[in-house]
């Protein structure tokens, strides 16, 4: 089975958004902004579905797309050049 997202924060998360506000990175930022582009999103869904004939409403729940994306992102930024 597979997500595109998490579900909404709940208020307490949203409480805790504003006191960590200020420990964000300039390029988790960036990452936030890029993460809004549905397209990359559905892109992903969609290649996650292809994994398997019936991952889309068999077997355990995937990651979210969202998630793998935010993943990718800090593995290619601590990446050394």
């Amino acid at each position: 089975m597979i997500k595109l997202r998490h579900q909404q924060p709940s208020l307490w998360h949203r409480g805790l958004a504003e006191d960590i506000e200020g420990l964000w990175e300039p390029w988790m930022r960036l990452v936030d902004e890029l993460l809004e582009d549905e397209q990359l999103l559905d892109t992903v869904y969609e290649a996650q579905g292809e994994r398997y004939p019936q991952s889309r409403i068999r077997g355990r729940m995937q990651t979210p797309a969202e998630v793998l994306l935010r993943l990718a992102s800090s593995a290619v930024k601590n990446t050394p050049a």
